[in-house]
């Protein structure tokens, strides 16, 4: 039997265990609750964030807790410490790469006004509408 007690949380993931008796394994849940973080904009607004939940699921089988030795709760311990890093990593993997952000310039045409972003290095673009050399706004 599992000490459910001894199973901590990881990162904001609580974790949730079913005993599933047919196939002697167990489901597990690791869920993290929605939650509001409140930040204040440069004017003083106050704005709330919600975080949608979050879920990961996975399941421990019986052989791997008698290969590896070790207790039920160690093994299922270690294995939703795992299961939420790798969450974790993949997530912000998918997110937008900090360098792809600080790499962008913004150049503005000072005859008609129109402007243009770019990520490109050492390309100084000409306006598309009057043809006139760009110059980087600062």
């Amino acid at each position: 039997m599992i000490d459910t007690y001894a199973i901590p949380t990881y990162r904001g993931f609580q974790l949730r265990i079913s005993e599933n008796f047919r196939d002697l394994s167990y489901c597990c849940n690791a869920y993290k609750y929605p939650y509001y973080i409140d930040t204040l904009d440069d004017h003083g607004k106050l704005h709330r964030n919600l975080h949608e939940a979050e879920s990961v699921e996975f399941t421990v089988d019986r052989n791997e807790i008698y290969e590896s030795g070790g207790t039920e709760t160690e093994i299922i311990c270690r294995r939703f410490n795992a299961e939420v890093d790798y969450y974790l990593k993949h997530k912000q993997a998918d997110a937008i790469p900090v360098s792809n952000i600080t790499n962008t310039r913004r150049f503005v045409c000072t005859h008609c006004g129109t402007d243009m972003v770019t990520d490109k290095l050492g390309y100084t673009p000409t306006c598309c509408n009057c043809g006139a050399l760009m110059l980087l706004e600062d």
